[in-house]
């Protein structure tokens, strides 16, 4: 989120930025196991990581196109942004979408962009247990839907035929 204020008299900018990231989205559980000295199989940690700056600058539309110079660079998106004011002060949040791997450099290039940092907060949140379960339910289903694809193949009648495309309907509809 990122946030600028003004005031008549001086300009003052408050901006905060709020980087939403889902590295599971992207993760490859099989490639990213790994077994352990024990032979035993680890699976890669699946994060989702939000930060939150509040700053303060005395140019606004600078330190707005710095940050949207590095969300072009890190090619990271835009998922909301919004303007307020309230006169005197005009307010600016953007929520940004950034993949995993470049959360910290991009963390780190913006705060050597900012002159006066008010509050900074970073929180991580493991959801590695809901990831995993996910994708073997996931896997599971689509064993399903292959078995029912063979049994289709050999289905004979028309009522066998519409019963099976119907749990097949049921089974892709739960995969979405």
């Amino acid at each position: 989120m990122i946030s600028c204020t003004t005031k008549e008299e001086k300009i003052v900018s408050s901006e905060n930025l709020q980087s939403n990231l889902n590295s599971n989205l992207e993760a490859d559980p099989v490639s990213m196991d790994q077994k352990n000295a024990n032979g035993n199989i680890e699976f890669a940690p699946q994060l989702i990581k939000e930060a939150s700056i509040n700053f303060e600058t005395k140019d606004p539309k600078i330190s707005l196109q710095k940050i949207k110079h590095l969300i072009k660079k890190y090619n990271a998106i835009i998922s909301n942004e919004n303007q307020y004011s309230d006169g005197a002060n005009i307010s600016n949040q953007i929520n940004i979408k950034i993949n995993s791997k470049d959360f910290e450099k991009f963390l780190d290039e913006l705060e050597q962009n900012i002159e006066n940092i008010d509050s900074k907060t970073v929180n991580v949140q493991d959801v590695s247990e809901e990831y995993y379960d996910l994708q073997t339910r996931i896997k599971t289903k689509k064993e399903i839907e292959d078995r029912y694809i063979s049994i289709l193949k050999q289905a004979k009648t028309i009522k066998d035929i519409i019963e099976v495309e119907n749990q097949i309907g049921i089974i892709r509809t739960e995969i979405e």
